[in-house]
């Protein structure tokens, strides 16, 4: 999966797209619910969980483009579980949601 992480502004606030940061591997997807919104319009709403190895640098503000080529928007703060017996924190998990 590729992360995309918004760019630098200039002086006068222009820019700041979304440009590549970097890729994380071992990733595992969880393809989470497929709405279909009933009030006449066109569009359905994907829910995603990411499962990343620990340490992965994503944040809330970043866009995620998986493997298939759709990118999706972090949805709220990345998760970072510790274990309760060891203290470990073994896996990043990141929700995101993509309206199409």
């Amino acid at each position: 999966m590729t992360v995309l992480r918004v760019g630098p502004r200039d002086r006068y606030g222009d820019g700041g797209g979304f440009d590549v940061s970097h890729t994380i591997s071992n990733v595992v997807i969880k393809w989470t619910d497929v709405d279909e919104l009933e009030d006449q319009r066109e569009a359905s709403v994907s829910d995603v969980t990411l499962f990343c190895p620990f340490g992965a640098d994503v944040l809330a503000s970043d866009r995620i483009q998986l493997p298939d080529g759709d990118e999706y928007f972090v949805n709220g703060k990345p998760a970072r579980p510790t274990s309760p017996f060891s203290g470990s924190k073994p896996y990043v998990a990141v929700k995101l949601r993509a309206v199409v």
